[in-house]
């Protein structure tokens, strides 16, 4: 799941809105949320960028959770198969850089279980293939990613033994009565460098939603937001799936919190007991 400031603070701090919207701004709520509405523009880059950072991820320093939870499938020709429930958690820190760049430490953890149940997945039979296989599930570590005033990430180490070529991207957004909406997009391909490899690809689809007042006004930070996510990959080599066709996709609903006791009970049950010593304390893992 990411940030930025110095030009956007600016773009936030000076962003003003007609004369005659901030007479209504005085007025009642729906009159404030019309005013800040008409002063966001989705075709404007810089307020794009803006609406991303802050519903993405966030213009201060605090210690952000998002979680996700969906279903992972299998999907052959147009029939899809639920594999197992996914519950998937990230939290950050963001620091300002200049020239308007930010960059955004994060750290996550993503368990799975079968449909229907609560314990951890640790063996999967394969139903493609009628092998069982082991589930595997890393460690948190941090990583930290670049970001540049209008939102484009900088690319990240390349792959051992692989060529390597990465698309991000924002937008979209639009406005929906008083929330905007706006997609955030990740691409990568790579290729083995030797023969006998197979190769890897990746789509990662994001949408979030949230308060277009939230975004408009300078001294909110760091807004909640809902996110929608969608990706579409190879299978990982772990599932063994041979020379079987077809791809991996999920689909997953989550949001923006901003305490650890606020996110998923099934995801921190799951947490504390597979990284107890990391779950004592998610964010200072990132300071590593």
């Amino acid at each position: 799941m990411m940030k930025r400031r110095t030009a956007l603070g600016m773009l936030a701090g000076a962003a003003t809105l007609p004369v005659a919207a901030q007479s209504l701004a005085a007025g009642s709520k729906p009159a404030r949320k019309a005013a800040a509405a008409a002063g966001f523009d989705p075709a404007n880059p810089e307020h794009l960028a803006l609406a991303f950072r802050k519903l993405a991820q966030s213009m201060d320093d605090t210690l952000t959770f998002q979680w996700l939870h969906g279903t992972r499938y299998g999907v052959q020709g147009s029939l899809m198969t639920p594999f197992w429930e996914m519950h998937v958690a990230t939290w950050f820190v963001t620091r300002d850089l200049p020239d308007g760049q930010y960059e955004v430490t994060s750290a996550g953890a993503n368990f799975y279980t079968l449909p229907g149940e609560t314990t951890l997945l640790e063996k999967f039979r394969n139903p493609y293939t009628g092998e069982t296989v082991d589930v595997p599930y890393g460690r948190p570590r941090a990583s930290r990613t670049v970001y540049d005033r209008l939102g484009n990430s900088a690319p990240g180490a390349g792959i051992p033994g692989m060529k390597t070529t990465r698309s991000t991207g924002i937008g979209p957004a639009w406005l929906e009565g008083d929330e905007v909406v706006v997609r955030g997009d990740f691409g990568m391909r790579a290729e083995p460098l030797e023969a006998g490899k197979r190769s890897f690809t990746v789509q990662d689809m994001s949408t979030y939603v949230g308060s277009v007042a939230d975004v408009m006004n300078p001294k909110v930070k760091n807004p909640p937001s809902q996110h929608l996510f969608n990706d579409i990959l190879d299978y990982p080599p772990y599932l063994k799936m041979g020379d079987q066709p077809g791809t991996y996709f999920s689909r997953c609903y989550g949001r923006k919190v901003f305490r650890y006791a606020d996110m998923p009970a099934r995801w921190r049950v799951l947490f504390e007991a597979k990284f107890p010593d990391v779950a004592k304390d998610p964010g200072a893992i990132l300071k590593a």
